[in-house]
């Protein structure tokens, strides 16, 4: 269609090559911001253990000061309460700035580095690439990996700290509960393994057609004059609205 499945075939080829080690690679630029990275972690750490404080405090309102009608230990409980959720907001927005200002420098140092990777590649490489392609690399792939650091990565680590923190209280208080309410683990995570392939693979589908439209914009921009010369501004626009269907 329009020519561009030869941008799409193009771009799953290679998305074929990428190695597990590409992951890997990104860590030596996180790694680059230790204090960042650690003080994120602490706030992350403080957080969840606030949060996890808090169904304490409840359970032990409840049997120690509302059934006995202890009204001075109900008070101190409830200033705790409050304390703990004036806490968790506090590493909630720490927490969000410190991985924002983490994401943004990683972001930095891989447009610099991917940049400067394009300007030593050879000159056959960009007779085979489209521009929209390469532009498509240095920009919405970057800014994917940003939203990753500054909104999943936070999500990731809060949600297995709360995960591990509410099974370590279960076991505690009652280790027969426990595993009657840990049962459903193993099938949620084959759940989630099997629909982080589906989405994985929509995921990449996606990029792979969000690249090669703006492969075709930028070739018909670029050749924006030829298209007025020859008067094929219909038939360049009927083009561009079955490629922006395909993407959508």
């Amino acid at each position: 269609m329009t020519g561009l499945e030869h941008y799409l075939d193009t771009e799953e080829r290679e998305q074929r090559q990428v190695r597990r080690g590409t992951f890997l690679r990104l860590l030596r630029y996180i790694g680059s911001q230790k204090a960042l990275l650690a003080l994120g972690m602490v706030a992350i750490l403080v957080g969840s253990a606030a949060y996890l404080i808090q169904p304490w405090l409840f359970g032990h309102a409840i049997d120690h000061a509302i059934r006995p009608g202890n009204s001075g230990l109900l008070r101190t409980l409830v200033l705790l309460f409050l304390a703990t959720l004036c806490v968790r907001v506090v590493m909630l927005i720490g927490q969000a700035y410190l991985f924002e200002v983490l994401g943004q420098r990683v972001m930095q140092q891989l447009r610099l580095a991917l940049f400067t990777h394009m300007q030593g590649l050879p000159v056959q490489t960009f007779d085979r690439n489209p521009v929209g392609r390469l532009v498509t690399r240095i920009t919405n792939d970057i800014s994917a990996l940003s939203e990753m650091f500054s909104a999943g990565f936070i999500s990731i680590i809060d949600s297995l700290l709360r995960i591990v923190g509410t099974v370590a209280f279960l076991f505690v208080l009652n280790w027969r509960f426990a595993l009657v309410a840990t049962g459903a683990f193993p099938v949620l995570v084959f759940l989630s393994i099997h629909f982080t392939r589906l989405l994985r693979i929509s995921y990449r589908e996606a990029r792979s057609k969000l690249s090669a439209l703006n492969a075709f914009l930028a070739e018909n921009i670029l050749g924006m004059r030829v298209v007025h010369l020859f008067n094929r501004q219909r038939l360049h626009f009927e083009r561009f609205s079955q490629v922006n269907q395909w993407y959508s």
